[in-house]
């Protein structure tokens, strides 16, 4: 293990169970202002070591939200002893009428750091 657990423990994950992951693609704006981006949920690939450096393949797997202008997951991890954070920030635009409109959607998850 790279860093030494601070309560001394560790966890165990059953070989069936799987990872989940969430991929943007395509994200930008196009000539009509609508969003030409995909969130997708992806899963059924495993847990693997050492972790991967690129995003897993996204193939047949869900589209989550359409329409993204932007798209950003950031991970502050604090430090050992306590809690990181995860920012997940998304724009949706779409072209109504003549008129470019977004929404801006901003989420944080607390990360249990300590196990």
């Amino acid at each position: 293990f790279p860093f030494e657990s601070p309560g001394k423990k560790f966890q165990l994950v059953s070989g069936t169970e799987q990872a989940v992951s969430y991929v943007c693609s395509g994200v930008g704006v196009d000539a009509k202002g609508n969003g030409t981006g995909r969130l997708y949920r992806v899963s059924g690939y495993g847990f693997v070591y050492p972790e991967p450096t690129a995003c897993a393949a996204i193939g047949s797997s869900p589209v989550v939200a359409q329409n993204l202008s932007a798209c950003q997951f950031t991970y502050d991890p604090g430090v050992r002893e306590r809690t990181g954070l995860v920012s997940i920030r998304l724009t949706l635009a779409k072209s109504v009428l003549q008129t470019s409109e977004s929404v801006n959607l901003y989420y944080d998850v607390n990360v249990n750091n300590v196990p």
